[in-house]
């Protein structure tokens, strides 16, 4: 498999606001492009998410899978897969 035919991936990972912080403070210092949207990955922004239940941010790893990470607001969580409450 060629390197244009390899999948590009979106990974989210919802944490704790504290925990959202600090890995988009080692976003912000590392100098990694960021951006409000999977679609604006590159405007250096932040979102309240997509329905602005929490915060949320995208940005492209080193394979340029798109991650994502994200915090819910308690009001806000999500019921999980295995109908455990993520956020």
């Amino acid at each position: 498999m060629g390197v244009s035919q390899v999948l590009r991936i979106h990974y989210t990972f919802a944490m704790e606001l504290r925990e959202l912080e600090v890995a988009f403070a080692r976003v912000r210092e590392s100098g990694i492009a960021y951006g409000e949207s999977p679609f604006a990955r590159n405007n250096m922004r932040i979102t309240m998410g997509d329905r602005g239940q929490g915060k949320a941010v995208y940005f492209d790893d080193p394979d340029a899978h798109l991650l994502e990470i994200k915090h819910y607001w308690p009001s806000t969580a999500v019921v999980g897969m295995c109908g455990r409450e993520v956020g």
